[in-house]
């Protein structure tokens, strides 16, 4: 099961506000170009094998098919950088006032 913090579900309804972005369109996790790490987008639909997860309030977070083993028991989380740019992580301890929200 993946957590989606309350601060990752914020940052998903965020960008879900960006002008052009259709009811079905979510943020995606999925492999980084060089294959080790992980990446996010915004995506106007899911892929075909994506997982969806329920970021609360309608908004979705796709998983890509081939990264599912890399979410499974973690808890996907967000916060500010220093220079102030939103970054999402994946981290296995749940942190403080999340709610577990399951595909």
């Amino acid at each position: 099961m993946l957590t989606i913090s309350h601060a990752a579900s914020e940052a998903i309804h965020a960008m879900m506000r960006v002008p052009g972005v259709p009811a079905e369109g979510g943020v995606r996790v999925q492999l980084a170009p060089d294959h080790r790490r992980l990446s996010v987008l915004l995506v106007a639909e899911p892929a075909d094998g994506d997982l969806r997860y329920d970021a609360g309030g309608g908004a979705s977070l796709y998983v890509a098919g081939e990264v599912t083993d890399r979410v499974q028991n973690k808890v996907f989380d967000a916060g500010r950088n220093d220079a102030g740019r939103m970054q999402f992580r994946l981290g296995s301890a749940r942190p403080r006032n999340s709610a577990a929200r399951t595909n």
